[in-house]
């Protein structure tokens, strides 16, 4: 079975519904699950955790990869790096130009399918998006759009 690694640069812990990095990892949740992909994913940070739980919560199939013990940047580092390796794909769905993921994801590039999110009305965290398309990821277009009734 092919694992994505879907890829958030560190986001602020309090957010809303609405919030642009979530609406994007939501949709590359659902393409991912679509695409009967499984997950590989850390633990710890929001972004991770919400993967996971939703991949739970439709009973597919997800690796939890655990953080390493050490000092912390260095054993988030090594998390993430084991990550992206166990992927067959990468989508880089919120990463900021030059950060770690953004690095991770270029190595990637030629090496496994690497998608990165594209919108025009996302915000600077997505910075490093369409440097990875620059470079040669396929641009993922989702909708970041979602629209409920109420009764």
């Amino acid at each position: 079975m092919t694992k994505v690694a879907l890829l958030v640069s560190r986001q602020p812990r309090m957010l809303e519904p609405n919030t642009r990095w979530l609406r994007a990892l939501s949709a590359s949740i659902e393409h991912s699950l679509q695409q009967g992909w499984s997950l590989v994913t850390g633990e710890g940070i929001v972004s991770m955790e919400f993967a996971a739980w939703e991949y739970e919560r439709r009973s597919a199939r997800s690796e939890i990869v655990p953080t390493p013990p050490g000092k912390k940047k260095q054993a988030l580092k090594e998390r993430d790096e084991m990550i992206v390796e166990k992927a067959d794909v990468v989508v880089a769905v919120a990463v900021r130009e030059n950060g770690q993921l953004f690095g991770l994801a270029e190595k990637s590039i030629g090496n496994k399918p690497v998608l990165s999110v594209m919108s025009q009305e996302l915000s600077p965290s997505f910075s490093g998006n369409s440097g990875l398309v620059a470079l040669g990821a396929e641009p993922l277009e989702l909708n970041l759009y979602f629209h409920s009734e109420r009764a």
